[in-house]
């Protein structure tokens, strides 16, 4: 996996690319469920220590050379964290790698050195602090219901905030997910997918939705192939989430 190192932003002196190692993900049938994954899982034993990457080696990138985030329209540096790999937040989640980026955030896998296990962190621009995702994750951990759709969503391990240097930001902590379905397509034989995987992916995703409606009163819009991950749990929310007040579906 090639990333950047440390991370793209025109407030970086300098940057470079690094080879680091894959993270082995397990890859999950959609029948599979793994409801532990809903609450931040803690370790007994003793927080690992903290891995210590080369700073030296690598090829060094142009400054004009535009990168990620830094090709989006009206890209403004002083909005987005300036995250370094290596670099640890919350004194627990230790930064590995780059996973994507978008208009209000970036993606990054970490070492969780307490809960000895690999996370997803979710870093929004300064400019982000009335994002919906957020409330929306917390009001979707006090919902008590036995709805099988339930069991198809990924919830909220973590979340905090970071000074940096132009402002505050929100992190959230997920679970890894792997490829999307429209991945998983590319790769099946014909492109196409089987009825062993389609059908099931569909109930999933069916059920998680129903879920979010009738018991959550949530409208979650946008679903395509690029935005559903193929792991036990579908995503649970995106940017174009809406909530809705109680028993307006």
């Amino acid at each position: 996996m090639t990333i950047v190192h440390p991370v793209c932003s025109a407030v970086s002196t300098f940057r470079f690319f690094s080879q680091l190692p894959r993270v082995p993900f397990v890859f999950l049938s959609p029948f599979s469920r793994l409801s532990h994954f809903h609450h931040r899982r803690m370790s007994s034993q003793r927080p690992l220590e903290p891995q210590i990457f080369p700073s030296t080696g690598f090829e060094l990138i142009d400054p004009s050379v535009l990168l990620e985030e830094e090709t989006i329209p009206n890209y403004m540096p002083q909005r987005f964290y300036p995250v370094r790999i290596g670099q640890i937040f919350n004194q627990q989640y230790q930064v590995v790698g780059k996973l994507g980026y978008g208009a209000s955030s970036t993606v990054w896998l970490c070492r969780d050195l307490v809960g000895h296990d690999y996370v997803t962190l979710k870093i929004y621009t300064n400019s982000s602090r009335t994002q919906r995702e957020l409330p929306i994750y917390k009001h979707l951990e006090k919902v008590q219901s036995n709805h099988a759709g339930r069991q198809c969503l990924r919830f909220l391990l973590d979340s905090f905030e970071v000074t940096g240097p132009d402002g505050v930001h929100i992190c959230l902590i997920h679970q890894p997910l792997g490829m999307s379905l429209y991945e998983l397509k590319m790769r099946a034989r014909g492109k196409v997918f089987s009825k062993d995987v389609l059908r099931p992916a569909i109930r999933q995703l069916l059920a998680a939705v129903d879920y979010l409606h009738k018991e959550a009163h949530i409208i979650h819009t946008g679903r395509s192939l690029g935005s559903d991950e193929t792991t036990s749990q579908l995503t649970a929310l995106r940017s174009t989430t809406k909530q809705c007040s109680h028993g307006n579906r």
